[in-house]
């Protein structure tokens, strides 16, 4: 019931963020992460898409959120999830440098389980 709810409302919020493209703002980062947890979480493809929209565009937490989002589709989207986890990270963003040295510690998405390499 409560994820039913929760879902609802990132729906309305994407296609409210999805109304306001004409706008000139940028999305902030809540509608961003907003969309991301249907990516990742309910496996929209149009959340994907939107994503790959900010992500092109260079705003890092929608670069993180979308390597996120490729990261639990399968191991097809391994490579393209540490690029754009690792665009995120070099633009700064501390959740995607924080994604990227546990990745590595951990060995996930295709990486090898390198400690050394897991400090940002």
């Amino acid at each position: 019931m409560h994820v039913a709810i929760v879902l609802s409302l990132l729906a309305l919020c994407v296609a409210l963020c999805g109304c306001g493209q004409a706008l000139s703002q940028p999305p902030t980062s809540a509608q961003i992460e907003s969309v991301g947890i249907l990516a990742y979480q309910a496996k929209k493809q149009s959340a994907v898409e939107q994503l790959e929209v900010w992500a092109n565009k260079g705003l890092p937490v929608a670069q993180r959120e979308l390597a996120l989002a490729y990261g639990h589709l399968d191991a097809e989207h391994n490579t393209l999830a540490v690029q754009w986890l690792q665009k995120a990270a070099q633009a700064g963003d501390a959740q995607a440098q924080f994604e990227l040295a546990q990745a590595w510690h951990d060995g996930k998405w295709g990486l090898s389980a390198e400690i050394g390499r897991a400090h940002v």
